[in-house]
Protein backbone atom coordinates (compact mmCIF):
# COMPACT_ATOMS: atom_id res chain seq x y z
CA UNK A 1 0.00 0.00 0.00
CA UNK A 2 1.34 3.65 -0.82
CA UNK A 3 2.02 5.98 1.88
CA UNK A 4 -0.40 8.22 0.87
CA UNK A 5 -3.06 6.04 0.64
CA UNK A 6 -2.41 4.45 4.27
CA UNK A 7 -2.49 7.98 5.48
CA UNK A 8 -5.81 8.37 4.34
CA UNK A 9 -7.25 4.97 5.48
CA UNK A 10 -5.47 6.08 8.81
CA UNK A 11 -8.02 9.04 8.93
CA UNK A 12 -11.05 7.63 7.63
CA UNK A 13 -10.80 5.10 10.28
CA UNK A 14 -9.83 8.08 13.12
CA UNK A 15 -12.86 9.65 11.94
CA UNK A 16 -14.97 6.32 11.88
CA UNK A 17 -13.62 6.25 15.87
CA UNK A 18 -14.93 9.61 16.41
CA UNK A 19 -18.18 8.84 15.10
CA UNK A 20 -18.61 5.72 16.90
CA UNK A 21 -17.75 7.34 19.90
CA UNK A 22 -20.18 10.34 19.72
CA UNK A 23 -23.20 7.93 19.08
CA UNK A 24 -22.30 5.50 21.95
CA UNK A 25 -22.16 8.37 24.11
CA UNK A 26 -25.84 9.39 22.43
CA UNK A 27 -26.63 6.13 23.88
CA UNK A 28 -25.64 6.84 27.20
CA UNK A 29 -27.35 9.99 27.45
CA UNK A 30 -30.69 9.95 26.47
CA UNK A 31 -31.41 13.61 27.70
CA UNK A 32 -28.71 15.34 25.29
CA UNK A 33 -29.90 18.21 23.77
CA UNK A 34 -27.93 18.18 20.72
CA UNK A 35 -27.81 15.53 18.18
CA UNK A 36 -24.15 14.15 18.62
CA UNK A 37 -24.08 13.91 14.77
CA UNK A 38 -23.41 17.25 14.67
CA UNK A 39 -20.38 17.07 17.66
CA UNK A 40 -18.13 15.57 15.21
CA UNK A 41 -15.56 18.21 13.58
CA UNK A 42 -16.08 21.20 12.56
CA UNK A 43 -18.61 22.92 10.09
CA UNK A 44 -17.61 25.34 7.50
CA UNK A 45 -20.21 27.53 5.47
CA UNK A 46 -20.40 26.77 1.63
CA UNK A 47 -23.32 28.40 0.34
CA UNK A 48 -25.54 31.18 2.20
CA UNK A 49 -29.10 31.17 0.72
CA UNK A 50 -28.08 29.71 -2.25
CA UNK A 51 -25.35 32.51 -2.90
CA UNK A 52 -21.52 32.26 -3.23
CA UNK A 53 -19.42 33.32 -0.36
CA UNK A 54 -17.25 36.19 -0.58
CA UNK A 55 -13.41 34.92 -0.38
CA UNK A 56 -11.97 35.37 3.49
CA UNK A 57 -11.25 33.21 5.73
CA UNK A 58 -14.18 30.79 6.73
CA UNK A 59 -17.61 30.70 8.20
CA UNK A 60 -17.52 28.29 10.59
CA UNK A 61 -19.83 26.59 13.43
CA UNK A 62 -19.24 24.45 16.28
CA UNK A 63 -21.73 22.49 18.53
CA UNK A 64 -21.17 21.43 22.21
CA UNK A 65 -23.68 20.05 24.26
CA UNK A 66 -25.52 23.23 25.52
CA UNK A 67 -24.08 26.28 23.02
CA UNK A 68 -22.86 26.47 19.48
CA UNK A 69 -20.24 28.83 18.76
CA UNK A 70 -18.38 29.51 15.44
CA UNK A 71 -16.65 32.60 13.52
CA UNK A 72 -18.58 34.84 10.64
CA UNK A 73 -15.16 35.65 9.37
CA UNK A 74 -14.64 38.96 11.59
CA UNK A 75 -16.32 38.13 14.52
CA UNK A 76 -16.88 35.24 16.69
CA UNK A 77 -20.52 34.04 17.35
CA UNK A 78 -22.90 31.57 19.71
CA UNK A 79 -25.92 31.20 21.57
CA UNK A 80 -26.89 28.55 24.32
CA UNK A 81 -29.16 26.15 22.57
CA UNK A 82 -32.20 24.34 24.04
CA UNK A 83 -32.34 21.59 21.82
CA UNK A 84 -30.83 20.23 18.38
CA UNK A 85 -32.52 17.10 17.80
CA UNK A 86 -34.74 15.05 15.59
CA UNK A 87 -34.18 17.79 12.72
CA UNK A 88 -35.44 20.09 14.76
CA UNK A 89 -33.33 23.68 16.06
CA UNK A 90 -34.14 25.52 18.70
CA UNK A 91 -31.89 27.61 20.62
CA UNK A 92 -32.33 31.04 21.80
CA UNK A 93 -33.25 34.25 19.38
CA UNK A 94 -30.08 36.41 20.86
CA UNK A 95 -27.18 34.76 19.15
CA UNK A 96 -24.53 36.89 20.56
CA UNK A 97 -21.08 38.55 18.66
CA UNK A 98 -18.13 40.28 19.35
CA UNK A 99 -17.87 43.42 18.27
CA UNK A 100 -14.47 43.50 15.86
CA UNK A 101 -15.15 45.37 12.74
CA UNK A 102 -14.84 44.32 8.88
CA UNK A 103 -12.94 45.73 6.68
CA UNK A 104 -14.08 44.53 3.62
CA UNK A 105 -17.49 45.81 2.78
CA UNK A 106 -18.76 42.40 1.20
CA UNK A 107 -17.49 40.60 4.36
CA UNK A 108 -19.83 42.82 6.61
CA UNK A 109 -22.75 42.17 4.62
CA UNK A 110 -22.20 38.69 4.76
CA UNK A 111 -21.83 38.78 8.14
CA UNK A 112 -25.16 40.60 8.65
CA UNK A 113 -26.67 38.66 5.97
CA UNK A 114 -24.98 35.14 8.10
CA UNK A 115 -26.34 36.15 11.72
CA UNK A 116 -29.84 37.10 9.95
CA UNK A 117 -30.17 33.56 8.01
CA UNK A 118 -29.33 31.68 11.32
CA UNK A 119 -31.84 33.88 13.44
CA UNK A 120 -34.55 31.88 10.94
CA UNK A 121 -33.73 28.46 11.50
CA UNK A 122 -36.13 25.95 12.72
CA UNK A 123 -34.97 22.83 11.50
CA UNK A 124 -31.66 21.16 9.96
CA UNK A 125 -30.86 17.88 8.27
CA UNK A 126 -27.38 16.31 8.76
CA UNK A 127 -25.51 13.60 6.66
CA UNK A 128 -21.53 12.40 7.11
CA UNK A 129 -20.22 15.47 5.94
CA UNK A 130 -23.12 17.91 5.17
CA UNK A 131 -24.97 19.96 6.81
CA UNK A 132 -28.64 22.05 5.84
CA UNK A 133 -30.16 24.61 7.91
CA UNK A 134 -33.55 25.13 7.35
CA UNK A 135 -36.37 28.24 7.59
CA UNK A 136 -40.12 28.37 8.38
CA UNK A 137 -40.82 28.18 4.67
CA UNK A 138 -38.62 24.83 4.64
CA UNK A 139 -36.44 27.07 2.40
CA UNK A 140 -32.36 25.78 3.17
CA UNK A 141 -31.16 29.12 3.98
CA UNK A 142 -27.12 27.69 5.15
CA UNK A 143 -25.51 24.60 3.84
CA UNK A 144 -22.06 23.12 5.55
CA UNK A 145 -19.24 20.94 5.57
CA UNK A 146 -18.19 19.01 7.79
CA UNK A 147 -14.11 19.41 8.57
CA UNK A 148 -13.14 16.22 10.31
CA UNK A 149 -10.25 17.62 12.52
CA UNK A 150 -10.40 15.73 16.64
CA UNK A 151 -11.32 17.73 19.42
CA UNK A 152 -7.51 17.89 20.77
CA UNK A 153 -6.12 19.20 17.68
CA UNK A 154 -8.46 22.00 16.94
Amino acid sequence: MRPGRSKALAWLIAALVFVGLAILLGVCYSKRRVDLRLWVGKWELVSLRGERLAQGPAVTLRFYSHKFVGWTTCNKYGAPLNSLRNGAADWERSVYTTDMLCLRPELAAQEKAYLEALDSVVAYKVGLSRLELVDRSGETVLVYRRRWIPRLLD
